[in-house]
């Protein structure tokens, strides 16, 4: 993304902003005929008040994501986030 991101940002001004949130667990999958597949849980729903609440080139994920993560990835935590419709 670098490489696209300094031509954009070069030649139009244009800069990319990527965050993204990444969380674990059990999902459903659904699809209508002939359309596309939906994904549907609780871990879609918390995934995606991770991505709203990182920052630019912030990658947030979920505490169970983290654990299966440990010794293969390097993760930093970071202070508590109120996520809509979650208390925990």
């Amino acid at each position: 993304m670098r490489p696209l991101h300094c031509e954009l940002a070069r030649r139009w001004d244009v800069r990319l902003e990527v965050r993204t949130g990444i969380n674990t667990g059990e999902v459903m999958v659904t699809e209508e005929p002939g359309g596309s597949p939906s994904v549907l849980g609780d871990p879609v729903n918390v995934a995606q008040r991770l991505e709203g609440a990182a920052r630019a080139g912030q990658v947030l994920i979920g505490e169970q994501t983290a654990r299966l993560l440990r010794g293969v990835a390097r993760v930093e935590p970071i202070e508590e986030l109120e996520l809509k419709g979650k208390a925990d």
